[in-house]
């Protein structure tokens, strides 16, 4: 029988849900079941985004990966087909399973299993429901056929001696090793023999570490469509600097004098280093979510940006003030005409993309290219091929 692995939600934002999806893949292959990839969207991957899983990664790539290391995947969109065409006679049941990294406040299971050195384990007696806030908004509409009784939710979390050296254990096989368990497995049945499965394990990774001592051996590239626009926004024949600076965090108080400081670093960079030689162009890039437009262009020049939307790149800055923009207009200032750094031009995504699009027709839903976790991954791949690239110190600038 075909049983799968079904990810409801995946913990943080891109760069760490790609690693907790490496993690998510060992799962499937240790439990040997059919993964179903997440979909992608809003720097997130989980059940119910907007874009497939191929507009962020190469998904080609990544199966041919997972065939050699004997790992099976199909997509959200064929788990759906293959569970709509499912003959009435067929069972498909799904249990809820969470994995966190500290227990729930809203945690209802009284029945308990664990001791102080490991990982806990709640049965929930609170039955699922379809309009469940266990369950992802759209969860109802497009898998509410997995919802059968007869499997009772897990919530599994380290003990509390456990998660003061989560980052630094690995609980992997534990984990994997609680579905075996005769234990919980009675405790988990309802109306079902205890050596029954179920079809899909509905998983909610809510983890900050890897859960196994070893990486998985393969990794997870960006898709073809990002690498290509990557490319045709940043022109690579001719070498730039990239300014990568990450606000978040940061108090606003020191951002004015980290924008003198960074102009200091860049004129270092570029007028006294050889590192600079055929630079024309500085790229920003980070968080802050206003175009450099906006800075560089008075709302009445007929260079002004069409639109002053605010493009959140980052799901958790919300803090975003006067402070901010005063610290990007200094760095802008070091760029206008009889200024320090009026040799090169400053531009950043949203400029370059508006370039593109009014010279040439991109072959792209105009939705994705508002999306924060595309627009996030194309100024790292920008920042990859950067001739310099400046980051944050650790006093101006969220480092991890």
């Amino acid at each position: 029988p075909c049983r799968f692995l079904l990810p409801l939600r995946i913990a943080e934002q891109e760069s760490k849900a790609r690693i907790h999806l490496l993690e998510i893949i060992q799962t499937a292959k240790r439990l040997d079941r059919i993964l179903v990839l997440p979909r992608a969207g809003k720097s997130r991957l989980g059940l119910c985004f907007r874009w497939s899983f191929e507009a962020y990664y190469d998904e080609d790539l990544l199966q041919t990966v997972l065939q050699q290391e004997g790992v099976r995947a199909v997509t959200q969109e064929a788990f759906k087909h293959w569970l709509d065409s499912s003959p009435s006679e067929r069972l498909t049941r799904g249990q809820l399973v969470s994995l966190a990294s500290k227990a729930k406040s809203d945690s209802t299971g009284t029945v308990i299993f664990g001791d102080d050195n490991g990982l806990t384990v709640s049965v929930d007696t609170k039955p699922i429901q379809t309009q469940d806030p266990r369950l992802p908004g759209c969860f109802r509409d497009r898998f509410g056929m997995l919802l059968s009784g007869d499997f009772i939710p897990l919530s599994i979390y380290p003990s509390l001696l456990l998660s003061k050296s989560l980052k630094r254990q690995a609980i992997g096989e534990e984990f994997v090793s609680i579905f075996g368990r005769e234990d919980i497995r009675n405790a988990s049945r309802s109306r079902v023999s205890p050596d029954d499965e179920p079809e899909v394990l509905m998983l909610d990774w809510d983890m900050r570490h890897p859960i196994y001592s070893q990486p998985f051996i393969g990794s997870i590239t960006y898709s073809p469509l990002l690498e290509h626009l990557a490319g045709k926004v940043s022109s690579p024949s001719s070498p730039y600097l990239m300014i990568h600076w990450r606000m978040e965090s940061v108090s606003p108080d020191v951002l004015p004098d980290c924008a003198h400081a960074l102009v200091d670093t860049i004129s270092d960079l570029l007028l006294t280093s050889e590192l600079g030689e055929g630079v024309q162009k500085v790229w920003f890039a980070g968080d802050y979510p206003v175009p450099i437009s906006n800075h560089l262009y008075p709302p009445s020049s007929d260079r002004a940006p069409i639109t002053t939307t605010i493009q959140n790149k980052s799901g958790t800055f919300r803090d975003f003030g006067e402070k901010h923009r005063e610290a990007v207009d200094i760095l802008v200032d070091a760029f206008r005409e009889g200024a320090e750094l009026d040799r090169w031009s400053i531009t950043d995504l949203a400029a370059e993309l508006l370039r593109m699009e009014n010279g040439e027709v991109l072959d792209v839903h105009p939705d994705f290219m508002t999306d924060s976790g595309a627009l996030g991954i194309l100024d790292k791949m920008i920042g990859m091929n950067a001739a310099i690239f400046v980051g944050g110190s650790k006093r101006c600038g969220r480092t991890r």
